[in-house]
């Protein structure tokens, strides 16, 4: 998965995360207890994500 910094932010930044799937717990992983605005595809792994408060 690739996760960027917005254009607005202070920091640019783009980090990589190799994962072996897409399944949702790689990015809760990832993400932590990190809470911010999240931009996503439509795949239904993300959409538990925001429906369980985790991203």
């Amino acid at each position: 998965m690739a996760y960027a910094a917005s254009a607005f932010a202070e920091l640019r930044a783009i980090v990589y995360d190799f994962s072996p799937s897409r399944a949702g717990e790689h990015a809760r992983a990832f993400l932590g207890d990190w809470r911010g605005q999240l931009v996503c595809d439509d795949f239904a792994a993300y959409k538990f994500c925001f429906e369980q408060g985790k991203a």
